[in-house]
């Protein structure tokens, strides 16, 4: 190849071309790539790059090329071209385009490849995907010098930067919105008991949710595809780490009077953060702090209040603590053993918190008769 050889391109031909590829061209250093790197250890491999040639009569006109052929160039590690000549009658190049197989093409390529059916994995031989020239990829002249520029500009300065975003592009393309489509299935039906188990589950009342079935599926460019489907006879659970909380809240909880007055800083925790198409009665909020849980169950009317209840957790034997970090929780106590009747009020309203506007939560301070738990704070278990 004359033009390789006029700037010290390294090109190997290959004897057959059943890869997809006519050379591997192997680069010189030097030019706008040289980075002074010291110890040599340390210096990036020579650039290297793999180039199909193709000729054409009209520019302007599409060229198929095999699905298979693509395939090899889009996932190949390596940096890799289409080097396209326009002839004349006489088979005399007079336009030359590079090509670049990078992300764009890498897109394609790749939901071409999602769309064939597993069976076809043999036949990629037999289907093609057209390659269209567009004028930026024209070589500004027909010699090595325009070649070697070109090749440098796409790839880069460093070959193993060129690798990483390659193959950052072959991992995220087609996955814009998102990559795994994961569906639950815990009871044949929607009951009290089910959205009761699960609104538990989702404010850590609950630590395990009883699971009969689960499927994974892989969707790219909009395609799915099966990764796990399981279905057992044998009872399965499904456990989480812990959620984080929607918000910070400021409890205030006073006597019947409003003579004292206890205010304590809270981590809100909706049920609808995991399973937001709980029905209204359902989406439960649970604010937490050190040693107190609040779990507020919302009105099933704009007339009625909500309901709340909280569980007080002492320190393990052994646990020691900062008396700062228990005195509102100790005044909270205190309050409940002579004066069991409550009313709580968040210093937010319950309008402005984005889980419970809407969802049977009054909209102005909220008024919430209270009932002091147990130690676990476990549902029914009431003090």
């Amino acid at each position: 190849m004359a033009w390789a050889h006029e700037v010290g391109i390294s090109p190997n031909k290959a004897n057959h071309d059943v890869k997809g590829w006519d050379f591997l061209l192997v680069l010189p250093k030097g030019g706008a790539d040289v980075v002074a790197v010291s110890p040599l250890d340390l210096e990036p491999p020579e650039l290297t790059c793999l180039v199909q040639v193709k000729t054409t009569r009209d520019a302007s006109k599409s060229i198929g090329v095999k699905l298979s052929n693509w395939q090899r160039l889009a996932t190949s590690p390596l940096p890799t071209f289409f080097l396209v000549l326009e002839v004349n009658s006489a088979n005399k190049p007079h336009r030359a385009f590079l090509v670049h197989v990078g992300e764009e093409w890498i897109a394609r390529v790749l939901k071409r490849l999602r769309q064939a059916k597993p069976n076809e994995r043999d036949n990629l031989h037999r289907r093609s995907l057209a390659l269209a020239l567009k004028a930026g990829e024209t070589l500004p002249s027909l010699d090595g010098h325009a070649l070697l520029g070109a090749l440098r500009v796409s790839i880069g300065a460093n070959a193993y930067d060129y690798f990483s975003i390659k193959r950052r592009w072959l991992d995220t393309v087609g996955y814009e919105h998102g990559r795994f489509d994961v569906r639950l299935t815990f009871g044949s039906a929607a009951s009290d008991d089910l959205y009761e188990t699960m609104a538990d589950f989702a404010i850590g009342r609950l630590k395990r949710m009883p699971l009969k079935r689960y499927r994974v599926r892989d969707i790219r460019f909009g395609v799915p595809t099966s990764v796990k489907d399981v279905q057992s006879p044998q009872e399965m659970f499904l456990e989480l780490p812990e959620i984080p909380p929607r918000m910070d809240v400021t409890l205030e909880a006073s006597d019947d009077k409003g003579i004292e007055v206890v205010s304590i800083d809270c981590k809100a925790y909706p049920a609808t953060t995991l399973f937001p198409f709980l029905p209204p009665k359902y989406r439960k909020v649970a604010l937490k702090a050190d040693g107190v849980t609040l779990l507020v169950t919302p009105a099933e009317s704009d007339s009625e209040a909500p309901q709340g209840s909280f569980s007080l957790h002492l320190p393990e034997p052994g646990d020691a603590r900062p008396l700062g970090a228990v005195v509102a929780t100790a005044k909270l106590a205190r309050l409940c053993v002579f004066r069991p009747h409550l009313g709580a009020r968040s210093d937010v309203t319950w309008a402005r918190i984005p889980a419970a506007r809407g969802h049977g939560f009054r909209r102005t301070w909220a008024a919430i008769p209270m009932h002091l738990g147990t130690d676990s704070g476990a549902p029914g278990q009431r003090a």
